[in-house]
């Protein structure tokens, strides 16, 4: 039995290509140096005919992370918390535009029942509400008005997916244990920092690899099951990005066990 204490770093094996992913900016915020800080300012743009076999959740060369609708729906119906969504369009070109809200009756009404709601449209805590069990039949209504209006023999041809969703995770970022050991590989610490960020900010790029079990701060956690790491790790070079560590509580994992969940592993990391 594992003790209460533990979270697990959340690995996803299965890679897509990205090669016409959602723009981001890349100035004021964005470090020149390590690449830390870019924001993401379109919808996330995949091609999902390479996804991997039979995978629910994926990541991008860039660290951007992907699941099905119905582990969305499954995180939802129970609870899980520190998460945010946002819309996944495919990025082959065809002539269906882009699945909008604004465009049917039954998405109208949704966006007027997150408006009384306070729920700022889009925004990834908007795709969370929208996929809720309350609202799910407008959402199955919206999709299905908006295939009959948009070339629905060619639904697959381009357009926002409706069977994936980008994930966000929108917890406070905590900071590694100072058990963690991060550098180039298992004999080489990267003493000289060639791989770190030379500002050598908290939030910045940490390293090449995490080369230990990997451990956070208690300190620092806000309760949620979706948590990532305020540091970063990898190598920006063509379409790799440095990117979080990524963790999830014990109850979460026993969520992706139970439901058989494809396309994702795990390794134990600590709260100290």
């Amino acid at each position: 039995m594992l003790p209460n204490c533990t979270f697990f770093k959340l690995e996803q094996p299965s890679f897509l290509q990205a090669r016409n992913a959602g723009r981001f900016t890349t100035i004021v915020r964005c470090c020149p140096l390590c690449g830390c800080g870019r924001v993401q300012t379109s919808p996330l743009r995949l091609r999902l005919s390479r996804l991997p076999g039979r995978a629910e959740i994926a990541q991008s060369w860039g660290g951007e992370i992907i699941i099905s609708t119905r582990l969305v729906r499954l995180l939802i119906d129970f609870g899980i918390t520190g998460f945010g969504l946002g819309p996944v369009q495919r990025s082959k070109k065809g002539l269906e535009e882009p699945f909008s809200f604004t465009q049917t009756n039954s998405g109208r009404q949704l966006l007027k029942f997150a408006e009384e709601h306070q729920i700022k449209y889009p925004s990834p805590e908007f795709y969370v509400w929208v996929n809720g069990l309350q609202r799910r039949y407008l959402l199955n209504s919206a999709v299905r008005e908006h295939e009959a209006i948009k070339l629905p023999k060619r639904r697959s041809a381009g357009g926002t997916s409706s069977e994936w969703y980008q994930l966000f995770i929108v917890s406070n970022p905590v900071e590694l244990g100072p058990q963690a050991r991060v550098g180039n590989g298992p004999f080489d610490n990267d003493v000289d920092g060639r791989q770190r960020c030379p500002l050598g900010l908290r939030d910045h790029v940490l390293g090449l690899n995490l080369l230990s079990q990997a451990s956070i701060l208690s300190s620092q956690w806000d309760g949620s099951d979706f948590v990532r790491s305020l540091g970063l790790v990898g190598v920006r070079r063509g379409l790799l990005m440095p990117r979080p560590l990524i963790f999830i509580s014990p109850r979460l994992r026993q969520l992706f066990v139970q439901n058989l969940i494809k396309g994702w592993t795990s390794e134990v990391a600590d709260l100290c």
